[in-house]
């Protein structure tokens, strides 16, 4: 695939993750949040835009996002201040809706 094509496609599933994020879709805005901190779409990266689509998507019980915020916080990644107490309320975060997820 050619990177045009290539960044159409990713155009159009950003189109199509933040209308469903806009209809309250939690997975969709943790999609958004990985375009905006990968810089997809032809999007430039942006780091804070990424953590607010994740903690939106962090409120919605999404756990990849409660990861990514924790892991950013404990390490100080994209221009966040290391925060311990705010890592640790995230990845207490993914237990509690861990708990909810059933077992096979």
């Amino acid at each position: 695939m050619h990177d045009d094509e290539r960044h159409l496609q990713e155009r159009q599933a950003l189109r199509y993750y933040r209308l469903a994020a806009s209809h309250g879709d939690s997975e969709a805005m943790l999609r958004v949040g990985d375009f905006h901190y990968y810089g997809m779409a032809g999007l430039e990266v942006d780091h804070s835009e990424a953590v607010w689509w994740w903690r939106r998507a962090s409120h919605g019980g999404v756990i990849q996002a409660s990861y990514n915020l924790g892991f950013m916080h404990e390490y100080g990644l994209g221009g966040v201040r290391v925060h311990m107490a705010r890592a640790e309320r995230y990845y207490r975060r993914i237990l509690k809706h861990a708990e909810k997820l059933e077992v096979n």
